[in-house]
């Protein structure tokens, strides 16, 4: 839990009685909503309040602002950071720079207020946490945004009051956590929420929670304690609906999760007796760290395995793309395929059943394929791909890893080709025996992350990244490349 300070201004528009305009009831509701800010007040805010020359205002405010948490023991302003400031000329800017000192001093993460004064002596002395309201807003609605944006049409986040635990799906949880019904009562009146997907026959088919812990979170039953700091607790992951790879599609809202709100550290821990959950952590990077000690339904005791990933920037490693050497191509797909394939990027009007329902795979994984005519030799394992959706979007949508590119036809048989293909591509067998056949390239790739900005092909072309609507694979320098992604202003998940 993060703490957000609230300037004294702020208090005023929000629990004084004149009607709110819409930038606050927005700003009201996100922080309402929040689970993962607590909003806190200065104690000297309290006594600029006091100081109010309207007293029916006064009073109401005054009587308001009680159920906020009050900043405790804040840190006492010293002098050098006064002069910075260019010291107190009154009560009210001793009172801003105090807010701006708690904030410097990492008291809390963020100050939000409108004061043109507080907001321009923040920019002087370097102080990046303090926003107006406006980008508050921007701020606090951006990462559930961008998650929900980049969810699998089968997955779904509901409110745990949403859920029953009667379902049978969680049977086998309460079997395993002591105290587990109490622990998600708890949750449900806490209006916490969960990445879900449901079966055809309506029950519970998988079910993802996650929670960010701070320097506050103790591991004493670790047999290794975790060092204090900043990290995502996969709460709870479990699929029972297999077969439609809904895993790797929770593991994708995990990293975005992560990485939209800044944090590099995610962990869980397992039961040895999951080797197939395991298996799938450990592909996407989780390493074995230490043992838990968890206690069970009937009081009995057993060790959990805690699996930590550290989200690093210094190679490439899903999710973040790391730009060294690599050679990059830009790849034109069909809009109807990229509907298919990366059902994050375009909004189809024509949304299929098996696209409901989870069983076309290819737009859950991570690990996809792409077929064409056109072969390149130069192509390798770690180079970058960039699709460009024609037709009625003409735009550069996103980007991707290869895996692995070859003929298809190097394989042994038409079903091994289809093996390693089938889950990762939109194409119907048919399609992939002529593919093997006539020996298409095929490129396996990791979908790393759609744009923040399409860029569109007029705007493209005036930038120099292309000359024209690519037709086939063609390669992309590295120059191009790097205006590519100033333009697509992706950088949380690219570094150059």
């Amino acid at each position: 839990m993060e703490y957000i300070l609230l300037d004294t201004n702020i208090l005023i528009y929000r629990e004084g009685e004149k009607k709110l305009d819409k930038d606050i009831l927005t700003l009201s509701r996100l922080l309402m909503d929040s689970i993962e800010y607590k909003l806190v007040i200065h104690p000297l805010s309290i006594e600029e309040l006091k100081k109010y020359k309207d007293k029916d205002q006064r009073d109401v405010i005054i009587s308001k602002v009680s159920i906020y948490k009050l900043l405790e023991n804040p840190p006492k302003i010293d002098e050098k950071f006064l002069e910075e400031c260019g010291g107190g000329a009154n009560s009210h800017e001793y009172v801003d720079n105090n807010l701006l000192y708690a904030l410097k001093k990492n008291y809390v993460s963020y100050l939000i207020t409108n004061d043109k004064g507080i907001l321009k002596k923040a920019k002087r002395l370097g102080l990046k946490r303090v926003l107006s309201i406006t980008d508050a807003i921007y701020f606090l609605s951006k990462d559930e945004e961008l998650i929900l944006s980049r969810m699998p049409l089968i997955i779904k986040e509901k409110e745990l009051c949403e859920i029953s635990i009667n379902d049978p799906f969680f049977t086998d949880l309460k079997k395993d956590y002591a105290n587990f019904e109490k622990w998600y009562e708890k949750k449900q009146l806490q209006h916490k929420k969960a990445y879900v997907a449901f079966k055809e026959n309506g029950q519970l088919g998988a079910f993802l929670m996650l929670k960010i812990e701070d320097e506050r979170e103790g591991y004493d039953d670790f047999d290794v304690p975790l060092e204090r700091g900043k990290r995502i607790k996969v709460s709870t992951f479990k699929v029972v609906d297999n077969g439609k790879a809904i895993g790797e599609a929770l593991l994708k809202i995990m990293f975005d999760y992560a990485l939209a709100n800044g944090i590099h550290e995610i962990y869980i821990t397992i039961y040895d007796k999951h080797k197939r959950l395991i298996d799938l952590f450990k592909e996407y990077g989780f390493e074995f760290c230490t043992y838990k000690l968890t206690e069970k339904q009937i009081g009995t005791y057993e060790k959990e395995g805690v699996y930590i990933r550290k989200i690093s920037n210094d190679k490439v490693n899903y999710p973040i793309l790391k730009v060294d050497d690599q050679s990059v191509f830009i790849v034109p797909i069909q809009n109807e395929y990229c509907n298919m394939l990366f059902p994050d990027v375009l909004i189809s009007s024509q949304i299929s059943m098996s696209d409901l329902m989870g069983t076309s795979t290819y737009g859950n994984v991570i690990k996809k394929a792409y077929i064409c005519t056109r072969y390149s030799s130069k192509m390798k394992p770690g180079d970058i791909v960039v699709f460009y959706a024609s037709k009625s979007i003409k735009s550069i949508v996103c980007i991707g890893v290869v895996d692995d590119a070859f003929k298809a036809n190097e394989l042994d048989s038409c079903d091994a080709y289809k093996k390693v293909v089938k889950r990762r591509t939109v194409y119907e067998d048919s399609y992939l025996e002529n593919a093997y056949q006539k020996g298409f390239f095929t490129i396996l790739f990791k979908y790393y992350t759609k744009l923040d900005k399409y860029i569109k092909l007029e705007d493209a072309i005036r930038e120099g990244i292309i000359k024209m609507a690519p037709q086939s694979l063609q390669s992309l320098d590295r120059e191009k490349f790097k205006k590519l992604l100033e333009l697509a202003g992706t950088e949380n998940k690219i570094k150059i």
